[in-house]
């Protein structure tokens, strides 16, 4: 795994434990978004697994994208609903499947 991927993940990671903390649990759930934070969390996994040398689940570029896609839709969810700030995450835009 490279070291932007590794970046990225513990990013990813990051934000997923930021939007489990309980002081943001009223927040998401007054603004329906349990399932959405659920399905980001289920991503991150995901894209995880698929990463470096020892990758437990091979996927095709189409479906990495896929996966980066949803997460930068969902990102965008949370940023909407200032779940996080929008500056922590300028790097989303140049997120892209491993080649």
């Amino acid at each position: 795994m490279s070291a932007d991927n590794s970046l990225l993940i513990d990013t990813l990671r990051e934000l997923t434990k930021l939007l489990a903390e309980e002081n943001l649990a009223p927040l998401i759930k007054s603004k329906d978004l349990d399932a959405t934070v659920e399905e980001f969390g289920n991503l991150v996994k995901a894209y995880a697994s698929s990463q470096g040398n020892d990758s437990l689940q091979l996927r095709s570029d189409d479906e990495l994208k896929e996966i980066l896609l949803k997460i930068n839709e969902y990102i965008s969810i949370f940023s909407k609903h200032n779940l996080i700030e929008l500056n922590k995450l300028d790097f989303v835009e140049h997120i892209q499947p491993k080649t």
